[in-house]
Parts: structure tokens; sequence; C-alpha cells
């Protein structure tokens, strides 16, 4: 039986011209935001819809500009929309977003989202908002692995020898200190169970903030969701994962899980598997920290289920020289239309 949620390969990350209707997509530092972009061809009537980030990170102003060159190459310049995103301000963004869904013609039926330069929280708004404005059409999204993650092979192997796991000891990673544990409408959910609560936390490569988001939750179960990665070259990720959440099993109640990495239905099946049986007697709340696969994943999750909570754990900024590397697969999943899916 044909998933609703099958994962297809993009060979050279190349969509051939007049595949879509719409290109969405953000400036993200590392090369893999940019493959669809600059490898893709599209149709003379096609948008592009491009979110520049407005921060004061070094290198940003550059990359910014390098996508918006590459845009007027690939589509005409009044088919080219921009909009920025500061640092966490959620709700002007989703206006801006919402604004330019509104704005394309009814002809444009074909969207594309490619998530690989996104954060967890604008991947989430810009599923809601097509979803919302658009219910009867199906979306498309794209994501492209790196070849090479922070930390590296060697990095992890020194820490194993070293036995040098603890929180300030990690590797540099591309986000910086915790920020805030941000929450916002309309992923807020209904939360009725007076601080009970279970925290199903995917869980990444970023200590703090995985600590940042179970300190401001305090969840009375802990749910350690791991990313299996799809390539086995990387299976020592799965490893590095575990090793640095593991004091957390030993703070509450707690479980843990492994799904693969760009499994959305593996995903969605154990959410769904815990959901329903803690939900009567807990708030259950949902944290992607890990695969942007799972950040979609989760948002699919709560749209079912809206009672839910999604929370996004931020850091006060990014840093640009700490990112991975080069480009892996790139991967296609058609998601149905929220009518079909609900």
């Amino acid at each position: 039986m044909k998933s609703d949620y099958e994962i297809v390969s993009i060979p050279g990350g190349k969509i051939s011209p007049g595949a879509l209707d719409v290109l969405i997509l953000a400036s993200g530092f590392e090369e893999r935001a940019f493959r669809i972009l600059c490898n893709s061809e599209f149709s003379s009537d096609a948008f592009c819809l491009l979110t520049l980030f407005d921060n004061d990170s070094e290198g940003n102003a550059e990359v910014a500009e390098k996508f918006v060159n590459c845009a007027k190459e690939k589509f005409k310049s009044e088919r080219i929309r921009t909009c920025s995103l500061k640092l966490n301000e959620v709700y002007r963004y989703q206006a801006a977003v919402r604004k330019q869904i509104l704005d394309l013609p009814s002809s444009c039926v074909n969207v594309w989202l490619d998530v690989s330069g996104f954060p967890a929280y604008a991947i989430c708004i810009w599923l809601q908002e097509l979803r919302d404005c658009r219910p009867y059409e199906d979306l498309h999204v794209t994501y492209t692995s790196a070849l090479e993650y922070v930390p590296s092979f060697d990095e992890y192997q020194k820490m194993l020898k070293d036995d040098d796991l603890d929180r300030e000891n990690t590797p540099p990673s591309m986000a910086k200190e915790m920020s805030v544990n941000m929450t916002f409408v309309p992923f807020s959910g209904h939360l009725n169970h007076e601080g009970r609560s279970c925290l199903a936390l995917f869980s990444g490569y970023e200590l703090h903030r995985s600590a940042g988001v179970i300190e401001n939750i305090n969840p009375t179960q802990l749910l350690l969701i791991y990313g299996d990665p799809s390539s086995p070259n990387l299976s020592w990720r799965l490893e590095y994962s575990q090793k640095l959440h593991e004091r957390y099993e030993k703070t509450r109640k707690s479980a843990s899980a492994i799904v693969p990495t760009h499994s959305i239905e593996e995903s969605m099946a154990l959410l769904e598997e815990y959901y329903h049986y803690l939900i009567d007697d807990f708030d259950f709340i949902v944290s992607p920290v890990c695969s942007k696969m799972h950040t979609v994943a989760s948002f699919l999750f709560w749209e079912k289920h809206q009672e839910v909570q999604l929370t996004f754990p931020l850091p006060i900024g990014y840093k640009s020289d700490v990112k991975p590397i080069g480009c892996g697969d790139t991967l296609h999943v058609k998601l149905p239309n929220r009518v079909r899916f609900t």
C-alpha cells in the first residue's frame, strides 16, 4: 500500500521546468539551502517567495544578496517576493507570510516549500498558513541533507575518548546559547491538566536547546525521540545524541524511541501511540529540535490534534562559521491537502 508520505529523491536537487508554480525558500547560511534554487530551472510564470533573515550575524547580508541575485537569474523580477524574518519575531512574520500566500494568483496550484534553510518555527508557520489559505491543494515539501554535520566525526571520537559530553564541553554548534522557549498561536494548544505534562522531544545535537526546553516545561514525563540517519556513514550521530541526552532519562519518568530521520509516517505513528496512551491524564507537548522532517511530522501531528502544544527552544543567534557542509540527498514528499488529511 502506497504511503501518504512517500519520500522520493530528486537527483542533484534539480526540479524540472514547469513542475512548480511557486518556490518558497529561505536564505540559510548552509550550502544545502541554496541547492534547489541554484540547480533548478523554472517556468517563466513561476513565483519565488524568499525569506531573508534580518540579523547581525557575520556574512548574513552577503548570503541574502547571493540568494536575491540567483533568484533574479531564475525568475522574473516582478515574480520574486521577499519578506524579512527578524530573530524570533513571529507574529509580524506570520502576517507577512499570509499576505504573500493570499497575493498569489489562484492559478498557482503547485506550491513547493523547501525547508532546508528555515528554522523549525518558520517551517510550521509556512505549513499552517499554506494549508489554511489553500486547504484543497496538496503541498510539496523538499529537504536537502548535508554531507558533513556539526560536530564532525573526529570531534565525536575525541569526546568519547575524553568522556567529555558535559553541557559546557560539547563542540560549538551553529546555534548560540538558549534564549527563550517560544510557544505562539496557533500552536499553543489547550493545556488543562494542571502542570501534569508529557514532553515529546525530538532530541537533536544541541544540548543547550534540549536542556532549555526540558527545564522550561519541567514535564512530568519525558519522551526522548532520537533520529536514525538514513546514511550509514552518519549512523554515529544517533549514538552521539543518545549519549548527550542520557542524563535526562534519570531525572524523571521517561521513555525513549528511535525513528528514521526522514520518515514522516513513522514519526507521526510514534507520536500517535503515546498521545492516545497519555492524553487523558497529561498535557501533550512536542518540541522538534532534530531533523527538519521531524518538524514537518510534528506539525502534521499537531494539525490532527490541536490540543497538543508545539514549542520551540530558540537561541540568541547563530554562528555562521559553524555549520553543516556540502549537499547530500535532496528529498521530496507530497503532503495530502488539509481537507483530505483531516
